[in-house]
């Protein structure tokens, strides 16, 4: 899947923000091929994992923490 390499290159950037939005992406596309409950573990992972450095950044990036969090809520109901 395209997604894990998105995430993989992501990682290697060093960014908590480019980490996050290619999370995002993969759990989204996670959800829309039947893995909602592997979607949920992995977006309260990623959230778990990115907090301190999302944290650190400008309020703004407090949004993409809150997709993660509200795709983990949504892809719940897929369980």
């Amino acid at each position: 899947m395209v997604g894990y390499r998105a995430v993989a290159a992501a990682e290697q950037s060093g960014s908590a923000v480019v980490v996050a939005s290619a999370a995002r992406h993969l759990e989204d596309a996670m959800t829309h091929h039947g893995q909602a409950p592997a979607a949920v573990v992995f977006a309260a992972a990623t959230a778990r994992r990115l907090q301190d450095g999302l944290l650190e950044r400008c309020p703004d990036v407090l949004l993409v923490r809150a997709t993660l969090v509200s795709i983990t809520s949504c892809a719940s109901v897929y369980q």
